[in-house]
């Protein structure tokens, strides 16, 4: 059960919430097939020990593993152990670390097993880190209802660009597409985008300038 309250004046929420009494999901009931078709397994943190049986055996088969991870549960470190992407939400990574400093606790994360990490900071953007190094996209500007779902909808933008083939600043970046373009209307669904207007942010919006010093200057 949750109970979401979101501010009108900014769109900014926050969520109550309460499992109950529901079952976690048992690892052993976790099956292969399931990927079969599949060209990418996103997954969450919720239930980490079952999820990370299901991302054993997609990066094993060669498909890309990404990890919306929002806080330090049971589990979690070995499912980051077997994603090639951990995009967490801020304090992910330093938690996970036991570290306050941003940057290096994604240095560590990346030695985890990833390939590609990063974190969300909300309406200062996402820094992530590659091969390459550190890559910094800023939020893109729009009109901000309720930010229910953000996350969510960055993860789905992010994965469904990496799923097509695009490489890890393109992917962010869509990621921040589709996550501004999610919190233009109340819940967190009725703002998701079409593929078109995603394309036309990417293409014509403009970025936020107000990202915390914590971050790098602005690229990507």
């Amino acid at each position: 059960l949750a109970v979401i309250r979101v501010d009108p004046r900014s769109g900014e929420r926050r969520i109550y919430w309460e499992r109950g009494d529901l079952p976690r999901y048992d690892p052993a009931g976790v099956d292969a097939s399931w990927l079969a078709g599949a060209d990418l397994l996103l997954c969450d943190s919720h239930e980490a020990p079952a999820a990370a049986v299901l991302a054993f055996a997609a990066r094993r088969r060669g498909l890309p593993v990404v990890l919306d991870a929002g806080s330090v549960k049971a589990g979690v470190p070995e499912l980051v152990a077997h994603c090639t992407d951990v995009i967490g939400a801020t304090g992910f990574a330093c938690a996970l670390n036991g570290i306050a400093d941003q940057r290096e606790a994604l240095r560590r994360l990346r030695g985890q097993g990833p390939l590609r990490v990063g974190t969300t900071f909300g309406r200062a953007g996402v820094l992530g880190l590659d091969g390459d190094g550190f890559r910094y996209v800023p939020a893109f500007v729009t009109q901000v209802v309720d930010t229910t779902g953000a996350g969510d909808a960055f993860h789905a933008g992010y994965a469904w660009s990496l799923a097509a083939g695009g490489g890890f600043a393109a992917s962010l970046r869509c990621g921040a597409a589709v996550a501004a373009l999610q919190c233009r209307a109340y819940g967190g669904r009725a703002g998701l985008p079409c593929a078109t207007e995603v394309e036309t942010l990417l293409a014509h919006g403009s970025y936020r300038d107000d990202a915390p010093p914590i971050l790098p200057p602005r690229r990507g």
